[in-house]
C-alpha cells in the first residue's frame, strides 16, 4: 500500500503570507481613476473593453509559484510503500529440548543428542520470517534465547546444549512447556507454535501439559527420538548411566504417547 505524507508539516503555514500577498495584489492591481468618478454601469462598460496587465501581475505569478514549490519542498513530501498482507495472523514458534541425561542414549547413532541437534538445525534452517525462541529442560526448564527472528543465533546455540550444562538433572518436560507458554504469552502472541523436541514423557507429565495448554491457542507438535528397544545411555566418560541399584538404565521411546499429547 502506498501512503503519502509530510515529513514537516508545519512548513505548510509559509503559505499564510502569500495568501496576505494574493489579497494585497489582487486589489492593487485593480483599475483605478476612471472608476472612482464614472457610475458603476458606465465604468463596467468602458473598462471591460481594456484591462492593461500590470508589471504588478507579471511579478507576482512567479513569486506565488516559487513560494508554492519552495514551502512544499521544505514541508518534505514522501511516499512511502508497506506490504499489508490480505489476511494475516501474528504467531510465534519456540522450540523445548530435552536435555536430560537420557539423551545420552545410543539406539540412534552416534546417540540421542546429536540427531537431535542434526534434526534442530534442520528445522531451524527452514524458518524463513517469524519470532522463535529457544527452552532446553532437564530437571527444571530455562529459556536459551527469547522470540527472535534471527535464526543464526540459535544455531550457534545448538552445539553447546547437552545434559551436563544442566543446573537440575532430571527430565521435567511440563515446566519445559510452561516456560514455552510463558516466552509466548509475556511477547503478546495469543496465538503460537511449541515443539518439544524429546526422547519421551511419562503419563503423568503427559496430563500436565494437557492441563497447561488447556483453553490456549498455543498448538503443540512433539518430536521423539529413540527406540521402542531403547539402549544404555553413554556417558561422556565413557560409563553406562546406572540405577541406584546398580543397574544399567535403558530408556525406551513410547511413540504412542507422544502422539497422544501432542495436539
Amino acid at each position: 500500500m502506498t501512503d503519502f505524507m509530510l515529513l514537516r508539516p508545519l512548513w505548510l503555514l509559509a503559505l499564510l503570507p502569500l495568501v496576505v500577498l494574493a489579497w494585497y495584489f489582487r486589489n492593487n492591481t485593480q483599475t483605478r481613476g476612471w472608476h472612482t468618478v464614472l457610475s458603476p454601469e458606465i465604468a463596467q462598460f468602458l473598462l471591460a473593453q481594456h484591462q492593461p496587465t500590470t508589471k504588478s501581475k507579471h511579478f507576482f505569478i512567479p513569486l506565488a509559484g516559487i513560494w508554492v514549490l519552495t514551502t512544499m519542498a521544505l514541508s518534505g513530501p514522501s511516499f512511502s510503500y508497506t506490504e499489508r498482507p490480505v489476511a494475516s495472523i501474528s504467531q510465534a514458534k519456540v522450540m523445548v529440548l530435552d536435555m536430560s541425561l537420557s539423551m545420552r542414549a545410543t539406539d540412534l547413532k552416534p546417540n540421542r543428542l546429536a540427531q537431535l541437534r542434526f534434526k534442530s538445525t534442520d528445522i531451524l534452517s527452514a524458518i524463513k520470517e517469524g519470532e522463535i525462541g529457544l527452552v532446553a529442560y532437564a530437571g527444571d526448564a530455562f529459556v536459551i534465547s527469547p522470540l527472535t527472528t534471527d535464526t543464526s543465533t540459535l544455531l550457534n546455540l545448538l552445539p553447546n546444549l547437552s545434559p551436563e550444562i544442566m543446573p537440575v538433572k532430571g527430565s521435567n518436560p511440563t515446566a519445559g512447556i510452561r516456560q514455552a507458554i510463558a516466552l509466548l504469552t509475556n511477547a503478546g502472541y495469543q496465538q503460537g507454535q511449541i515443539l518439544l523436541v524429546t526422547d519421551g514423557i511419562n503419563p503423568t507429565q503427559a496430563d500436565n501439559i494437557n492441563t497447561l495448554l488447556a483453553g490456549t491457542d498455543y498448538s503443540l507438535s512433539i518430536l521423539g527420538f529413540g527406540t521402542a528397544q531403547g539402549a544404555p545411555i553413554k556417558m561422556p566418560n565413557g560409563q553406562l548411566l546406572k540405577d541406584n541399584q546398580g543397574t544399567i538404565v535403558v530408556p525406551h521411546l513410547d511413540a504412542r504417547l507422544l502422539k497422544d499429547t501432542a495436539q
